[in-house]
């Protein structure tokens, strides 16, 4: 029997574990979009951040004008804060659910830490937007599609830089369990080969 044959799970935990860490790593990078064999290369939710920022700015909208009577009044921290909760609410939903339908690629990566990061990030972006928005644009903001095409303007005006500064805690997070995993899988697809390699041999 040849040996060689022995280092097929370790070389296929090896090959799932580089896979996953290279899958990760094209989730942030390049920032800048790049070509590779005339094909233009750049970080998946970077690439996407447009979509992203569209669909959490159509959420934050739609609450902003069923949840309060908008008037001067109303645009102050302490109204803010009372629908923030609701808002909160439908980001997670987002984030568990229409993103990852959306872009399978990136559900597949995101788990409950990676969740709770996000949501915490794009809160804190909301935190800050809606008081200056909601003071200056009062008036167009009766209107759903002014709200919203405002709200995603200014998020997706973050520079790609900071945008992947904002996200790479949660991938880091998401690293610590996905790379174990990957590479778990890969020893035992490895072994599952070497068992049925051995059966066909000594049959």
């Amino acid at each position: 029997m040849n040996g060689w044959l022995w280092i097929t799970p370790p070389l296929t935990s090896l090959t799932t574990w580089l896979l996953a860490r290279l899958a990760m790593w094209l989730l942030l990078n390049p920032v800048e979009q790049i070509k590779m064999a005339g094909l233009p290369l750049q970080g998946l939710l970077i690439r996407r951040q447009g979509r992203i920022a569209s669909g959490i700015g159509k959420l934050a909208a739609k609450e902003l004008s069923t949840a309060i009577n908008l008037s001067p009044e109303t645009a102050n921290n302490e109204n803010i804060q009372k629908i923030m909760p609701m808002i909160e609410g439908h980001i997670d939903n987002f984030l568990r659910n229409r993103l990852g339908k959306a872009m399978p690629m990136i559900g597949m990566f995101i788990g409950d830490k990676t969740i709770a990061e996000l949501k915490s990030i794009f809160m804190k972006e909301l935190e800050e937007i809606f008081p200056l928005v909601m003071k200056t644009y009062l008036g167009q903001m009766q209107e759903d599609s002014h709200a919203e095409k405002l709200i995603s303007a200014k998020l997706a005006a973050i520079a790609p830089e900071k945008f992947k500064a904002m996200l790479l805690p949660p991938i880091q997070i998401a690293r610590k369990w996905i790379l174990p995993l990957a590479a778990t899988i890969g020893l035992m697809v490895g072994l599952l080969q070497l068992m049925i390699t051995l059966t066909v041999i000594n049959s």
